[in-house]
């Protein structure tokens, strides 16, 4: 059990997902209880650490969070012989301002260091991610980085798994909240369900572990070694795509693949201002229109395919990130998710959809994503769809274009 060092009653859930993870995932907040076989302090200082060492805390570990302590998003590692630089490899930034105020923070923290909250935690013997580890891999001295998540319920943990000297073991995810136990089952079986694949096998994490984790579940895979992915569609992403088609194909006839997704918007649009809920209708009834006498090429999609869940390496497309994978979903999703967001969040080709948008089959298809992607938005992240403009602007546009064939 654990014991913090502060006047706080009350810590975040992500806390307990990574240092007490017989009790995580459950989705609320938690009271720590007084035992002192794990000591959270929030101190920095050498002279904390050494304090604790003297009273029995063989293994303390000390963590900076960024880019504080009231709002973190990352917790590294500040240890003797390990760069900031491979602790902060956890995140990949694409724009040019992140990876400016990546660089910022890599080359001046030790300035400050000092002077921010960070966390020191302190055990009598490995805590249980470490021992894990230590079970699944021969490093026998794991050192734990990790990305806090988006907040929502399908919030995760994940940590970067490394040896004491940075060379990197994996990836851990542990949910925080419990409607991200799910997501992680199924990553976990999709991985196992592609690695069985000959062709696809060296595109995609390897699972080492997984199992059920205290009240929720853990994925420990391997790592993705490589250069950042493209921000542009190219030879790599088409053949890879081709690849993961011939995996599970699917024919769905056009009626039936509108009624699925209908079926899906309903439930979905209980989270969704009703402002909404006209331009929906619209949408499918459109789709069912043109795609009344089609067939539609679907199959596994990755879900979430977008430049930051890819690397490049030896002339091959590497794909991590599989938790919105779906099995039956047309197979040109894919390429529409990875394009919207390289231009809604990087500025890239930001008029893309115009041209699948001449084909009425494919403007109906491409509508049929939008329309999915608010709705699976709305209750993945607790948004607003109205915030989504562009989203509703395409999407009539799409419509004003007219339903022939």
């Amino acid at each position: 059990m654990l014991s913090l060092d502060d006047n706080s009653e009350h810590v975040p859930e992500w806390i307990r997902c990574l240092f007490d993870p017989a009790t995580a995932g459950t989705g609320v907040r938690f009271r720590i209880s007084g035992s002192d076989d794990v000591r959270l302090v929030p101190d920095l200082s050498s002279g904390a650490a050494a304090t604790l060492s003297r009273v029995g805390y063989t293994r303390v570990r000390r963590y900076v969070a960024l880019p504080s302590s009231v709002e973190p998003r990352w917790l590294l590692p500040i240890q003797p012989g390990l760069s900031l630089t491979k602790a902060f490899a956890i995140y990949t930034p694409y724009t040019r301002s992140a990876r400016i105020a990546k660089q910022l923070v890599i080359n001046g923290v030790g300035h400050w260091l000092s002077r921010r909250r960070g966390l020191t935690v302190a055990s009598r013997s490995s805590l249980p991610l470490e021992r894990l580890v230590e079970e699944t891999t021969s490093e026998v001295a794991p050192v734990l980085a990790a990305a806090l998540g988006t907040p929502g319920p399908f919030q995760k943990v994940t940590a970067l798994v490394m040896t004491s000297a940075g060379a990197t073991l994996g990836y851990i995810k542990l949910p925080v909240m419990a409607a991200a136990v799910a997501r992680l089952r199924s990553e976990a079986a999709m991985l196992e369900r592609l690695s069985a694949a000959p062709r696809l096998r060296a595109h995609v994490p390897r699972v080492i572990h997984a199992e059920r984790w205290g009240y929720g579940h853990v994925l420990f895979q391997s790592a993705l070694h490589g250069s950042r992915g493209p921000v542009h569609l190219t030879r790599h992403h088409h053949d890879f795509l081709t690849e993961l088609a011939g995996i599970c194909p699917q024919v769905k006839r056009g009626p039936r693949l509108v009624a699925e997704l209908g079926a899906e918007w309903c439930t979905n649009a209980r989270e969704i201002d009703s402002s909404w809920h006209d331009l929906g209708r619209a949408v499918l009834a459109r789709a069912a229109h043109v795609l009344d006498d089609t067939e539609v090429a679907c199959g596994i999609g990755h879900g979430d395919f977008a430049p930051w869940n890819t690397r490049l390496e030896a002339d091959r497309l590497l794909v991590f990130d599989w938790e919105s994978a779906r099995a039956d979903i047309p197979l040109e999703w894919d390429a529409f998710h990875f394009q919207w967001q390289a231009a809604r969040l990087l500025g890239h080709h930001p008029g893309w959809w115009r041209e699948p948008a001449r084909d009425p089959r494919r403007r109906a298809l491409l509508s049929l994503f939008l329309l999915d992607s608010i709705g699976r938005t709305a209750v993945a992240e607790r948004t607003a769809p109205s915030d989504h403009h562009q989203h509703r602007s395409v999407l009539q546009e799409l419509l004003s274009r007219g339903a022939g064939r």
